[in-house]
């Protein structure tokens, strides 16, 4: 069905996303607002990484992993950003934290891959502030993310009866081996989260093992 393409499709723009985040990286430059706002689909069906309105670009210093401290001010949305990010007094970025947020945007696609409903896991990982207030941001609920990880992880029916979409059992599988990456980079120590270099070489190599189709 154009459905189950259109997921097909959706299944090889984890690739493209990594290496254009690569890319960037190894250009010296951070984006610094992943989300999927800022992930366009072009009229030939490329995916296209937008918005670099408050990207920076930082010189290398001895480390690759050291950060960098950019300003006081909150230059990023709550909702992916990551836990160094969301919580610190000085911005301390470095390249582990686009990949946490690239990590939200991969945990969302492969949800609705698996047929689940996006506002289920919203629900699911809501976290209570203040006795009343409820949080649905990635970085300060994750050991609830882990567990929504854990549930795609296994070949139960959707979590939801409003999910009547997904691929087919041979794509299902693939998209699961994705799901130990996608854990990694949403790693509440920004040290241990993948690098996006060695990302797109993993997830090429278990997309193309099942015959999915990726556009460069």
């Amino acid at each position: 069905s154009p459905l189950h393409e259109r997921l097909k499709m959706l299944a090889g723009y984890f690739v493209c996303l990594c290496q254009a985040l690569a890319y960037l990286h190894s250009s010296d430059v951070r984006h610094k607002d992943i989300k999927p706002e800022n992930i366009l689909i072009d009229l030939s069906g490329n995916v296209v990484l937008t918005d670099f309105g408050i990207s920076r670009k930082f010189p290398k210093k001895t480390s690759q992993d050291d950060p960098h401290a950019t300003n006081e001010r909150a230059e990023f949305t709550r909702m992916y950003a990551s836990p160094e990010i969301a919580t610190g007094g000085k911005r301390w970025r470095s390249d582990p934290s686009d990949v946490f947020s690239l990590g939200c945007v991969f945990l969302e696609m492969a949800s609705l891959q698996l047929g689940r409903d996006l506002n289920d896991c919203k629900k699911h990982r809501q976290g209570i502030v203040n006795d009343t207030g409820r949080s649905y941001e990635y970085w300060c609920n994750l050991p609830k993310v882990y567990t929504w990880i854990d549930m795609l992880s296994t070949d139960e029916p959707p979590l939801c009866p409003s999910a009547k979409f997904g691929l087919l059992p041979a794509y299902e599988s693939e998209i699961r081996a994705c799901l130990p990456a996608i854990k990694s980079m949403l790693n509440d120590k920004a040290a241990l989260r993948p690098k996006a270099k060695d990302l797109w070489r993993s997830e090429e190599h278990t997309l193309n093992s099942s015959h999915i189709t990726i556009s460069y």
